[in-house]
């Protein structure tokens, strides 16, 4: 039975400083020269939201600071994010791409729809409200899943606002994307699955829960199953590998697995849980959180003891030497998922996250 995942904050002390979060580390020492990245500093700025709601008020607060100044000055009226900020030359000219975009928007939106201090709240409004591109343009089905998923963090005012846009984006990817690529056998969105995929059910159940649409729910549920039964074997999570994933018809690559695929499952049948009421995605939720101390492929803890760190993939040598951002906050939004199922009649894996 895997150890109880504690969570553990000192590590995300050690990869913030005043620019915002740092997005590498080796052996746990965060790079100071290393840049950051502006979507670890949404999805970070995310976290703060959920740990602010859990009662850690001061650090939610001085963090959530931080990273939202990071985003605004990485901000291009009309253009996005850039996507990183080196270490000492600045923003660099590369923007992100809308699924990253949708991303840090996410983060926008959790802490406008927050009780983090006034101050953060007001310039997370702003940014949201000034870097809305086309969504009805998106043509990419993790675009639209990152920007249904933004518009579910969002206040409920804003979501009636956008409910069109809910709708349009909603619809192709049930329509567009679900039924051209299923096949008998394949219950997926295209014609490959990748590492972080779980977006794309989470979105329908996210746009079902805004619409109340029920073929919504009806792909979500489908979507989700097949998810369920081909990442899980008699309860061991086992994430589609990176780089090239699982093609249909094809042999599914099992390494390297990434925590940020993780967190995507955890969020994925924590929601569905709540939205669809299905007790199995509960229990499927911590199996999954549960690969990170040790109910993976390998039964290694992804975790660093020492260091309060997580490694950056598991290989099939192992874990990596690296302990960056994108892995830290893919850990603690999946330990805070599954936070939240703690008084869910489910399977006792041990991973019930406690704070203090």
């Amino acid at each position: 039975m895997p150890e109880r995942a504690h969570l553990r904050l000192q590590h995300l002390r050690h990869l913030t400083d005043r620019n915002g979060l740092l997005a590498h580390a080796s052996f746990g020492e965060p790079d100071r020269f290393g840049g950051y990245h502006a979507i670890d500093n949404g999805r970070a700025l995310r976290l703060t939201a959920k740990l602010h709601e859990l009662g850690l008020h001061d650090d939610a607060a001085h963090w959530a600071d931080i990273y939202v100044r990071c985003l605004f000055q990485g901000f291009h009226m009309g253009r996005g994010f850039s996507a990183r900020r080196e270490a000492i030359s600045g923003w660099s000219d590369e923007l992100v791409g809308m699924a990253e975009w949708g991303g840090i928007a996410r983060g926008l939106a959790a802490a406008a729809n927050s009780e983090l201090p006034r101050v953060v709240r007001d310039r997370a409004e702003a940014l949201w409200s000034r870097g809305l591109p086309d969504l009805m343009a998106i043509r990419c089905p993790r675009a639209a899943a990152a920007w249904l998923l933004a518009i579910a963090e969002a206040r409920p005012q804003e979501q009636r606002r956008l409910e069109g846009v809910v709708a349009h984006l909603a619809d192709w990817m049930v329509e567009e994307c679900y039924q051209r690529a299923r096949a008998p056998g394949w219950e997926w969105f295209d014609e490959r699955m990748l590492a972080g995929d779980a977006s794309l059910p989470h979105a329908l159940w996210a746009a079902y829960a805004i619409l109340g649409e029920p073929r919504y729910a009806r792909v979500a549920s489908e979507t989700t199953g097949f998810l369920v039964r081909h990442l899980f074997e008699d309860g061991l999570f086992l994430p589609v590998g990176t780089p090239g994933g699982w093609c249909v018809g094809g042999l599914r690559n099992l390494f390297d697995q990434l925590p940020i695929d993780v967190a995507a499952t955890t969020e994925l049948l924590a929601y569905a849980h709540d939205v669809g009421g299905e007790p199995q995605y509960a229990e499927y939720a911590q199996y999954a959180h549960a690969w990170f101390t040790g109910n993976n492929v390998k039964g290694l803890r992804m975790l660093d003891d020492t260091t309060g760190g997580v490694y950056d993939h598991l290989s099939q040598a192992g874990h990596a030497p690296g302990q960056g951002a994108a892995s830290l906050i893919s850990f603690l939004l999946s330990a805070v998922s599954v936070r939240r199922l703690r008084e869910s009649r489910i399977v006792d894996l041990g991973t019930v996250v406690s704070v203090g």
